[in-house]
């Protein structure tokens, strides 16, 4: 009964925030004050519940370190011109009638890159949305192949910090979460490339902008030294590579090309690395600003204090009731259904990705074991559900801000067929996969 309580003011919480449009870094808060009054009242002694907590943001440490890194990384980039290096010559290399497949795997090489969907949609997804729409292709069209294009990487990319957090949640390995994800939606980007290019002939480009190519030309030297970055992301990984030591690597890469071919100063680079790229009196200031390590502050905050939640949880045997009754709904459905149906629900009522997968872990992990499941399943399981039902659910953030950031709206969502087709496809298919 102190369960059912504390989850309906929890949930009440993070309601309150999203209706008065308050950090949801205030819902967890309380929630963590809720839990953690439960847990006292369950004889958990005070000591016992600090002990807990922390151990469940030391769980989390190395994350939070790849997190800081990903955030000086995506801001690096945009101050060497790594980003619209691949802009420029990708829109460059766009046959008008081929322009929305095209669009879809120009973003989904470059958020596969920087891991973002954020990042991509108002960097990229701008430049791209701008030339569709002056050249007469549909709007929505376009706006949902670039967004699936930024949720190929925002899923499957190891720099992603949504893959970051459903690993660290799960106890599992980067890499081998990031091999299953590809080999889960090999089918489905086939299919998706095979829709995109079929609707670009009946959606042709009629005249191409070149407005935006030349701002680029004029505020960026385009050598192509300004691939090294990204070459060092896609190259190191196949060498076994820590995806820290590869980050690093690739933002001293970022910070050689900003110091010897932008010809920005150090103090500029190392001042990026902490609060983000800002233009000067570049064109695209609106579209590359951001990044850095303090951008990657909330997200942190929101970790630590929801990591906190799985231990005391776990700890106080607060979710038995629960997990019974998902294990009941395993055993007569299966882990997947059960997977989608409760992380689905988690991002309809936080609106946050992060937190929706964090709480759908800590809940699943239980009923996932007993079942007969792994961490490395759940894990799966949950990069094929949680995190792309969270792009679909028009209110969440993960939904609402890309798509914002494009000047686009919900109408996209029904044209975004990777984030349909994945979950689909995993769950006729599942039953073939060795984890």
């Amino acid at each position: 009964m102190d369960m059912a309580v504390s989850l309906g003011l929890f949930t009440a919480a993070m309601l309150g925030c999203v209706f008065f449009d308050l950090s949801t870094i205030y819902g967890l808060s309380a929630g963590y004050v809720i839990f953690a009054l439960a847990a006292l009242r369950r004889k958990c002694t005070l000591k016992r519940l600090i002990s807990v907590s922390a151990s469940g943001i030391k769980d989390v440490l190395v994350v939070i370190k790849i997190l800081l890194i990903i955030g000086a990384l995506t801001a690096t980039w945009r101050m060497s011109g790594t980003i619209v290096y691949f802009v420029y010559y990708g829109v460059r290399l766009i046959t008008p009638r081929l322009f929305v497949i095209s669009a879809f795997l120009l973003t989904c090489v470059i958020s596969y890159a920087l891991g973002t969907s954020f990042g991509v949609s108002a960097t990229v997804g701008v430049i791209l949305m701008a030339i569709a729409v002056s050249g007469g292709v549909n709007p929505a069209l376009a706006a949902g192949a670039i967004f699936s294009g930024v949720y190929f990487g925002d899923r499957g990319s190891p720099v992603a910090s949504s893959a970051n957090v459903v690993a660290a949640m799960t106890g599992t390995d980067i890499y081998g979460n990031v091999k299953l994800m590809h080999k889960t939606a090999a089918a489905p980007f086939i299919m998706t490339c095979i829709i995109y290019a079929a609707l670009s002939i009946s959606n042709p480009i009629g005249i191409m902008s070149t407005d935006m190519l030349s701002a680029i030309e004029k505020d960026f030297n385009l050598s192509h030294l300004l691939i090294c970055p990204v070459i060092i992301m896609l190259v190191l990984p196949l060498f076994k590579v820590s995806i820290s030591s590869t980050c690093t690597l690739s933002i001293a890469a970022a910070g050689a090309v900003s110091i010897f071919i932008q010809n920005e100063s150090l103090p500029a680079f190392i001042k990026t690395c902490l609060f983000g790229y800002t233009p000067g009196s570049s064109a695209l200031g609106s579209m590359l600003q951001g990044g850095g390590i303090f951008s990657m502050a909330e997200v942190i905050v929101i970790l630590i204090i929801s990591c906190t939640y799985s231990k005391i949880f776990e700890d106080t045997g607060m979710m038995s009731g629960i997990s019974a009754g998902i294990g009941r709904f395993i055993s007569r459905f299966g882990r997947f259904p059960a997977c989608f149906l409760f992380g689905t629900a988690a991002v309809c009522v936080f609106c946050n990705q992060t937190i929706a997968s964090i709480v759908a872990a800590t809940m699943l992990k239980e009923a996932y074991t007993k079942s007969g499941g792994t961490m490395r399943e759940l894990a799966i399981d949950l990069e094929n559900s949680v995190i792309l039902t969270a792009g679909i659910v028009p209110w969440s953030i993960a939904s609402s801000a890309p798509l914002n950031f494009m000047g686009a709206d919900s109408s996209a969502i029904p044209y975004a067929f990777l984030l349909f087709l994945i979950p689909l496809w995993y769950a006729a298919t599942k039953k073939k996969i060795s984890f």
